[in-house]
């Protein structure tokens, strides 16, 4: 049966000062407690025997990633850079150590304190949860990231191993925003093409950006261009086609003895915008003619003695408080004197 992949968490401790070295010998599997158990913070327990028959299985130096790079990246044909590694490991009173030796990017993050946790993952046995081998460590910032790993396969506390992996593949479903019924074979291969779509990316060269996505300058600046140039084209248009509509109106209504003369550039300011024209269309609707024909086209001085005031003389009695009939007299006496 195969061997099933668990982790358990340890604090690293902080550097006293820059001169001190991050590398070192650490725990990697703590000594069985008095019932012969190694217990994690998640509950779930696994057995150490014989602690040298697990250091004899290590072969050679085994990486230190991030965040268990080596089993979720990797896997997927993602890198997953060292940060370090385990140079070798030992077996102390019960327990098995590792000699941490630290590239320089891992020693900064450690000394920074970016990663707080060192995460050994281990492989065992499903049915006797006898520890078997180290196969990597990992710096973590969450303790119980054991259980992420768990999920892979490793038996939950209650020793369900299809209902961990029925969990990780629905995460996967929605994370890579499959089907409900898509497959672990769906999953892995959907993965791989993010992994082909990322590094084709990588390696795109940054003057040949894809037509799909990016639009080239050139042609954002003509399509810009042409866009200004109608929205001029329409504002110039609708410049004159308001002009046109308040001529007709100012027109109309000096025809129509609504307005003077005297008031039309007035009015004309006004009929600047739609609302002012719509404005002054409704006033001359509603406006008494105060510019009628006198009916003195074609007469002399006099010619209209004795005749009954106009509808002109009439507003002038009224807009200067002149009685009609004392204005008709001294009108038809003018004419006389005059005529």
């Amino acid at each position: 049966m195969d061997e099933l992949i668990a982790a358990l968490c340890f604090q690293i401790p902080a550097p006293a000062d820059e001169s001190e070295s991050v590398d070192g010998w650490r725990v990697l599997i703590p000594a069985p407690d008095a019932n012969g158990m190694i217990r994690g913070d998640d509950g779930r327990a696994w057995k150490m025997s014989d602690p040298d028959a697990v250091v004899a299985t290590y072969t050679g130096p085994r990486p230190i990633d991030v965040n268990h790079a080596e089993d979720l990246q990797a896997a997927a044909g993602n890198p997953a850079p060292a940060s370090g590694w385990i140079e070798e490991i030992r077996a102390n009173n019960g327990a098995i150590e590792g000699r941490l030796a630290f590239n320089a990017r891992g020693a900064a993050s450690v000394r920074d304190r970016e990663y707080r946790y060192l995460s050994p993952a281990f492989r065992f046995h499903p049915e006797t949860k006898e520890i078997k081998r180290i196969d990597s460590a990992s710096l973590v910032n969450t303790p119980n990231f054991a259980l992420a790993l768990n999920r892979r396969g490793a038996p939950d506390a209650n020793d369900n191993p299809e209902a961990n992996a029925m969990d990780l593949l629905a995460e996967l479903r929605t994370a890579l925003n499959l089907k409900d019924d898509a497959t672990e074979a769906d999953a892995l291969a959907a993965v791989k093409t993010q992994g082909t779509e990322l590094e084709t990316a990588r390696n795109r060269p940054t003057d040949t950006p894809p037509l799909d996505k990016f639009v080239p300058r050139g042609d954002y600046d003509a399509l810009e261009q042409a866009k200004n140039r109608a929205e001029t084209q329409l504002a110039e248009r609708d410049q004159a086609d308001h002009k046109a509509k308040v001529d007709a109106a100012i027109t109309a209504a000096k025809a129509a003895g609504k307005i003077t003369p005297a008031t039309e550039d007035y009015h004309r300011a006004n009929c600047r915008t739609a609302e002012g024209l719509e404005a002054f269309q409704t006033y001359v609707a509603a406006a008494p003619e105060i510019g009628a024909d006198t009916g003195l086209d074609g007469k002399t001085p006099g010619s209209g003695a004795g005749e009954a005031l106009t509808d002109e003389e009439k507003a002038a009695c009224r807009a200067i408080g002149v009685d009609e009939a004392t204005f008709a007299e001294r009108r038809d006496a003018d004419a006389k004197a005059y005529g």
